[in-house]
């Protein structure tokens, strides 16, 4: 009870938004304020929003609403208990300042991130379905599982992770001849009248189709490179943990149950996997989810180790270890983090579960609720007042994120699928936003600025979807450094496209853009080996990059995606700015804009393994026919009501 309370309130105090972020602008803010948008309008995740976050999203992203706070406490409270309790249960065995320092090392792990907590759940679930008679605890299992269910529904990522756990607890069920897979069946049944409750709609399959796009392009696109040694350090702290934590069960079961083992085992290997490619793809800040996953499994087998070893050694071991994850997380978190010294750092995570503990007696006894409102509807006024945009009659969306400012300023917000552009990484991700936009139900106007992540080559963002501005939209004016477009009345203007013959290269092959007048689309296919698509689900895609040398004489070196770059996008002229996008839009020509004179494509030495050696391009001119309607034409921004 001593372990439960301690550990239970320490978890409480850092993993619960006591002081929930507020509404902000940006990327990432954008996309938190789409997950409450679509929560509270029962938008459908996989068919109306396609991201990596599902319909419970907001339970994530710890954002303040009025309407969601509660479940957001109910949530991460929930998570505590029933980690609190998991980690109790060691603490009998184990003598108490061992379990006091093993307990608090959990701190750092709840300080840095959220996501290895929902990865971790499941894993606690199996380890709680396998333990020894005597040991289980049926409310536990179940809790474990429910939340399991809840973070399936809350991060596309903790439902693969549940799913190939629960897969694997009924496979070792199977062999010890309990032969219901009611993990399985019962995660599977949860999931899905859990997302009909939550979207009024049943059609759950979508919801998987949808998460299995995103994350299937998601190491082909969003990966960054940085230092390998960080990477080899994981991969040997990563099997080393695994191992130590194998051999503790093994002698918590006193090598009588096999099955067992081998089950938790495999676990520990999923889950580790998974922390470890949500670090090292983008290799940024995310790569705390990869020290505090390890962290975790440290903690684990540090107390099944130190409880179960035999002798002295094997104690000391177990306590190194875990002071050896917890100094490997310091070093991820001075080296991706802000703050450079570390004795800052553990100052910072040290007091935070003070902090934490402070805020939530101001919330429950101090009644700071109705204060958060306020700060809330004040976040939201200085978005209006920094960012004000037009009260337009129609409905709106906003390219390429920035969602923030239209749900801020009550605009009817129209969403495209992938609602942030940076994400329609793959053909049909493209392909589905492509079609929202030329839909009778797509957006009477949209918001555009040209602008990119990671260095990729602007026009890429949606690139297709640039077809569809082109002929069925017509600048209005400029809000805020993005063009606004509004839906055309009468009929589409004509794009006509005009093929060359396709054509090969090499890597870092030179090929000639045609001289014209008109725009030069392409469409680029780089296919990968049979062997090479091990690659990006064992590791990361090797990065592309596009080099477009100019007609004045510069040479360019962008990102490319090769799952954008396949849909087709605008290679010439080149368009990097709201202004350039206007004489391409309002003319249909790019006479005087800056056009591309050759173009080549470059990977690195794994990059050459994985692709094949011939990159097929297909170069087009596109030509805009027709000129703005009248009307759209001698609109200005004065003449829109503010």
């Amino acid at each position: 009870m001593l372990g439960f309370a301690f550990v239970g309130i320490l978890l409480a105090s850092v993993l619960v938004p006591w002081m929930p972020r507020m509404p902000t602008s940006g990327l990432d803010p954008s996309w938190r304020s789409v997950l409450e948008w679509g929560f509270l309008n029962a938008a459908e995740f996989g068919r109306d929003l396609v991201f990596t976050f599902g319909p419970l999203g907001f339970l994530y992203t710890q954002q303040f609403h009025p309407d969601l706070f509660v479940y957001q406490l109910a949530y991460w409270i929930a998570i505590a208990v029933a980690l609190g309790a998991f980690f109790s249960r060691y603490w009998a065995a184990s003598p108490f300042w061992v379990s006091l320092l093993f307990s608090m090392a959990l701190l750092p792990a709840a300080t840095v991130s959220k996501d290895s907590w929902l990865f971790f759940l499941p894993f606690a679930t199996a380890i709680a379905a396998f333990a020894p008679r005597g040991q289980k605890s049926r409310w536990l299992i179940g809790l474990l599982f429910v939340l399991s269910v809840v973070s399936g529904l809350t991060k596309f990522t903790g439902f693969l992770v549940a799913a190939g756990t629960f897969l694997t607890v009924d496979l070792g069920r199977l062999a010890q001849r309990r032969l219901v897979p009611i993990y399985t069946l019962a995660f599977i049944a949860f999931s899905w009248l859990a997302f009909g409750a939550i979207t009024g709609e049943m059609n759950w399959l979508a919801y998987l189709e949808g998460g299995f796009q995103v994350a299937s392009g998601y190491s082909g696109a969003m990966q960054i490179d940085k230092p390998t040694s960080h990477v080899l350090l994981s991969v040997v702290a990563s099997l080393g943990t695994v191992g130590w934590l194998t051999w503790g069960y093994a002698r918590l079961l006193e090598h009588k149950s096999v099955v067992s083992t081998i089950v938790v085992s495999l676990s520990a290997v999923l889950f580790a996997f998974i922390a470890f490619k949500a670090g090292i793809v983008r290799q940024d800040g995310h790569f705390l989810i990869t020290a505090s996953g390890l962290l975790l499994l440290a903690i684990t087998a540090g107390f099944l180790n130190f409880t179960h070893s035999p002798n002295l050694i094997g104690k000391i071991a177990a306590s190194a270890m875990v002071a050896l994850t917890i100094w490997g997380e310091l070093y991820i978190l001075r080296h991706y983090g802000k703050e450079e010294d570390v004795a800052t750092i553990v100052h910072g995570i040290a007091k935070r579960p003070v902090t934490g503990l402070e805020q939530a007696v101001d919330l429950i006894v101090g009644g700071r609720y109705g204060e958060l409102i306020a700060i809330r509807d004040n976040a939201l006024s200085n978005i209006r007042d920094r960012y004000p945009l037009p009260h337009l009659a129609g409905t709106v969306d906003i390219y390429p994120w920035d969602q923030a400012w239209v749900l801020a300023q009550g605009l009817d917000y129209n969403p495209r699928p992938v609602f942030q552009s940076y994400s329609a990484y793959t053909p049909t991700l493209i392909e589905r936003n492509y079609r929202h936009l030329i839909a009778s139900h797509g957006p009477a106007y949209v918001l555009f600025e040209p602008k990119s992540i990671d260095g990729r080559l602007v026009s890429l963002m949606d690139g297709k979807s640039w077809r569809a501005l082109l002929a069925k939209f017509d600048p209005v004016s400029v809000v805020q450094g993005h063009l606004l477009f509004r839906r055309r009345s009468r009929r589409d203007r004509q794009v006509t496209e005009r093929p060359y013959e396709p054509m090969e290269v090499t890597w870092d092959e030179r090929l000639l853009v045609p001289e014209t007048k008109a725009c030069v689309w392409a469409e680029v296919e780089i296919k990968q080996r049979s062997i090479g698509r091990i690659v990006p689900v064992a590791f990361k895609a090797p990065l592309v990059e596009i080099i477009i040398e100019t007609t004045d004489g510069e040479s360019l070196r962008y990102r490319f995606v090769p799952g954008m770059g396949k849909t087709g996008f605008l290679l010439s002229p080149l368009v990097t700015d709201a202004s350039s996008l206007i004489d391409l839009c309002s003319h249909g020509s790019s006479d005087a804009m800056r056009k591309a004179n050759a173009v080549s494509f470059s990977t690195t030495k794994l990059g050459r393994l994985v692709f094949e050696p011939a990159v097929k391009v297909r170069l087009a001119d596109l030509s805009v026919d027709g000129a703005r309607e009248h009307s759209a034409a001698r609109e200005s921004v004065d003449s829109i009501r503010w």
